[in-house]
């Protein structure tokens, strides 16, 4: 119709078609935007073509020619205090991760100092490396003075 204008909105990943009257104000799509997404638009930064969309621009001034298509999307914006607790919530993860290193290393250390057996090789693991030649077979070579 000639007195509607069709307005694709896209906020994150999701896509939606809007068609409003072409008389219709950029409050208008906020509050359409706001039905189709739950983002109140308050807290809604709508961009068309590079500008931010002033809330009491008619629609129809931003069509570069007539039965064109408006193509806005809608980026949510954060109050400080979700910036502040978002920052707040990385700089946790960051410090968790560096304590959990390190624990890591201080409970691998301390456990090879107290329990070294756990960080020896098996006798399966032995008989491998030597060869097949049993440990006390060497012992009584060496003491007979065949060692060398």
């Amino acid at each position: 119709m000639a007195g509607e204008i069709k307005v694709r909105l896209q906020h994150h990943k999701d896509r939606f078609e809007v068609t409003l009257p072409a008389t219709s104000r950029v409050s208008a799509l906020k509050q359409e935007a706001s039905r189709l997404t739950s983002v109140e638009p308050g807290r809604q930064r709508l961009i068309c073509r590079g500008k931010v969309l002033d809330g009491s621009l008619e629609l129809q001034t931003l069509l570069p020619k007539a039965g064109a298509e408006l193509t806005v999307m809608l980026m949510p914006m954060e109050s400080s205090g979700d910036q502040a607790r978002r920052t707040w919530q990385h700089y946790q993860r960051v410090l968790l991760a560096w304590l959990r290193s390190i624990w890591a290393f201080m409970y691998s250390f301390f456990h090879s100092l107290l329990v070294p057996s756990a960080y020896a090789p098996s006798k399966a693991h032995k008989e491998h490396h030597t060869d097949g030649i049993d440990p006390t077979d060497l012992a009584r070579l060496a003491a007979c003075g065949a060692g060398g």
